[in-house]
């Protein structure tokens, strides 16, 4: 089938998701998945996930694709996807290793990322295209593909492909998060004739509700996170300033007539500028190291939360359905999804724990540079006293001068990291005291989905 420049229409609220054993052959999928695809279940089952892949999507990006999920870790990638009738449509895939295979999810993209990344595939792809004509095989357009991929990724300021990924899904979550607030679908639920059923369906809305609430408040975290890179970098900067001046200070102090006195102030603010460049310096790699770990954390987050939701479309199907049994491949599936909601969920608060201790290490940085930033002042205070007596030497005063005015500048930063990190250190400790209480209504639920498998089991 020939590809046409037609897009398949899905909704923000329907995501697709899918099984496949270690080599990608699928082994479940749901409505939405059949639906949106063309085919019929029978001609999924059991065939390869490539029967829907797009000649428009780069090679690259499915060799990174794979060489993730190989390495047992979760993915998240932009995917052009061609239907049967030769239309695409786009989807951000999250995919995740799971027993014996690969569970993947996809929800609708709609952010601003997804329109940066769709240009990005049309230069990857030509670059791709460019070397098979030259002569270079498949692992030499791969290379040429993820050589220009990871050089767009760089320019856009991600230092690897993870980072780029914890973004992406964060971004996307929240935008499709606001694409259904404005279409808000509430369906009224009766009671099915299995009331582990019932119970598991409302154990899953509940469990939703609760990541949806611990999610947001991860975005929180990067408007924080945000603030307390630009004034991290902004301490950084003033630690180099004092560090000039306090050279200027040194050249300045020849000149006095109490030459001697002024040479140790200008060498003990030499000393103490060079103290504060090298704690800003750690400060500074600690504040990197906390960013990755909250973009790890809000990832979980929202890969936990999609698990969920397609554990609850799973059961809502078999309700649809009017299923009196369920087949053997049916009932492994819904085992397999919630055994890795359950790992996905313990994941999401191991990343929390993470969290709580990084910012605790960040608090600590935070203290030692307004630590050393008041003992600046104290050098500061005698210098300009110092000034005032040897008043002849006007430009040492001027440079103790600027050295006070950078000095309050950086207190003033120091003020501000306190109060965010202080934030995000209140609101991870509050999120950690739900853990006791997520965890006992995932085993209800597992308790619940395990009865409902047993209840509809197919009887021979």
């Amino acid at each position: 089938m020939k590809p046409i420049n037609s897009e398949c229409a899905f909704g923000f609220d329907e995501l697709f998701f899918s099984t496949t054993t270690k080599t990608g052959v699928i082994t479940h999928g749901n409505r939405v998945f059949v639906r949106i695809s063309g085919y019929e279940e029978e001609q999924l089952i059991g065939f390869a996930h490539s029967v829907v892949r797009h000649p428009d999507m780069p090679r690259s990006v499915f060799k990174l694709f794979w060489d993730t999920i190989k390495s047992n870790r979760s993915i998240a990638a932009y995917v052009k996807n061609m239907a049967a009738d030769g239309r695409y449509y786009w989807v951000l895939a999250v995919a995740s290793p799971i027993d014996d295979g690969y569970l993947s999810i996809r929800l609708k993209p709609s952010s601003p990322v997804f329109d940066v990344v769709q240009r990005i595939y049309q230069q990857v792809l030509h670059v791709e295209l460019k070397c098979a004509e030259e002569g270079g095989d498949r692992p030499a357009q791969i290379a040429a593909g993820t050589a220009e991929l990871f050089q767009k990724l760089a320019e856009l300021g991600f230092n690897d492909y993870e980072s780029f990924m914890f973004h992406a899904l964060t971004v996307e979550m929240q935008q499709r998060q606001e694409k259904l607030k404005s279409d808000a679908r509430h369906v009224k639920r009766t009671r099915f004739r299995i009331p582990a059923l019932s119970c598991a369906l409302e154990l899953c809305s509940t469990l939703e509700k609760d990541l949806q609430s611990m999610f947001l408040q991860t975005v929180d975290f990067h408007k924080l996170d945000k603030s307390v890179m630009v004034q991290s970098n902004q301490v950084a900067k003033i630690a180099g300033i004092i560090g000039t001046l306090s050279m200027n200070a040194k050249i300045s102090a020849f000149r006095g007539s109490n030459a001697g006195t002024l040479q140790e102030i200008a060498k003990a603010l030499g000393s103490v500028s060079i103290e504060v460049q090298s704690i800003t310096e750690n400060f500074l790699e600690q504040a990197r190291s906390t960013a990755e770990v909250l973009e790890r954390l809000a990832f979980d987050m929202s890969v936990g939360k999609l698990q969920l939701e397609v554990t609850r479309q799973f059961l809502d199907e078999i309700i649809d359905d009017d299923q009196e049994e369920l087949d053997e491949r049916t009932r492994q599936c819904l085992s397999m999804i919630m055994v890795e909601v359950q790992s996905r969920t313990s994941q999401v608060f191991r990343s929390l724990e993470d969290a709580r201790k990084s910012l605790s290490l960040l608090n600590t940085e935070v203290e030692r540079l307004a630590r050393n930033n008041k003992r600046l002042s104290f050098v500061q205070f005698a210098g300009q006293k110092e000034a005032v007596v040897c008043d002849s030497v006007s430009s040492f005063s001027v440079v103790f001068k600027e050295v006070r005015s950078q000095i309050a500048e950086s207190l003033s930063c120091c003020d501000a990291l306190f109060e965010a990190v202080h934030m995000m250190r209140h609101r991870t400790s509050v999120l950690l005291l739900r853990r006791d209480n997520v965890i006992r209504q995932l085993a209800e639920l597992d308790r619940c989905v395990g009865e409902v498998s047993r209840e509809m089991a197919l009887s021979y």
